[in-house]
């Protein structure tokens, strides 16, 4: 899962960390809605997943922690 799909399906904390991790520096954050949600430039994207394995909107597994 890259970090747009968290963005997708409403993960995203808008915590800024995928940013700060980005090896290629490629993701910034736009102001949208109240939140600062990162958005990608594709071109510079390695695809290494260091955001997506770091982000915590991702690590959490809602299904289970509301059942």
């Amino acid at each position: 899962m890259k970090i747009d799909s968290v963005v997708k399906n409403n993960l995203c904390i808008s915590c800024g960390i995928c940013s700060a991790v980005c090896p290629k520096k490629c993701i910034e954050s736009r102001f949208e809605n109240g939140m600062y949600k990162p958005e990608i430039d594709e071109s510079s994207c390695i695809n290494c997943g260091l955001c997506s394995k770091m982000c915590p909107g991702r690590q959490c597994n809602y299904q289970e922690m509301f059942d």
